[in-house]
């Protein structure tokens, strides 16, 4: 069984690892992804929120959820906020992900274990909470999506590749 925690700075060799390992693998499939540097992961461990599922003391998967403030030095990010500041009226917004969980997890519902987990560090600070997920990337919108957890708000595209922007209320 796993356990879900906060990361701190402790976790920024692991979280870095994990990291640079889930952009390798979404690089495989037909969407753009680039590990967040470094210096971004020590800055969301910091000030932010960093979710660890872990079993055994090995990390099986994480989630992210940061100001989107924080993410718009990205481009993909920063399209997606201008979208969320169009569309979304009750500020202060939220932004979730990356998301990664081990392939062998996948499928029994740890994306949404994350997501519930961090909805509770997060309703006194936020007003709503948005994700950005890859068009063709059917198991990662499955699992946003999956029993209400998000909806969709827009569709957009970025170099080349389109995109969903999800959104929950909080």
């Amino acid at each position: 069984m796993y356990q879900l925690r906060i990361a701190n700075l402790s976790d920024l060799d692991i979280l870095c690892q994990l990291e640079s390992c889930h952009a390798r693998q979404e690089s495989r499939g037909h969407w753009q992804s680039e590990a967040l540097p470094r210096q971004l992961l020590s800055l969301l461990l910091e000030k932010h929120l960093v979710v660890f599922a872990t079993e055994e003391s090995k990390t099986i998967a994480y989630g992210i959820a940061a100001d989107w403030q924080t993410m718009v030095s990205m481009p993909l990010y920063k399209k997606g906020f201008d979208l969320v500041k169009q569309q979304q009226k009750a500020a202060p917004w939220c932004h979730w992900g990356p998301v990664w969980v081990s392939p062998s997890e996948r499928g029994h519902g740890l994306c949404g274990q994350l997501f519930a987990f961090a909805l509770t560090h997060l309703e006194q600070q936020y007003r709503s909470i948005q994700a950005i997920v890859a068009e063709d990337n059917e198991a990662s919108f499955q699992a946003h999506s999956r029993e209400g957890m998000m909806t969709v708000a827009s569709y957009f595209s970025s170099q080349g590749q389109d995109y969903y922007l999800l959104n929950r209320d909080i």
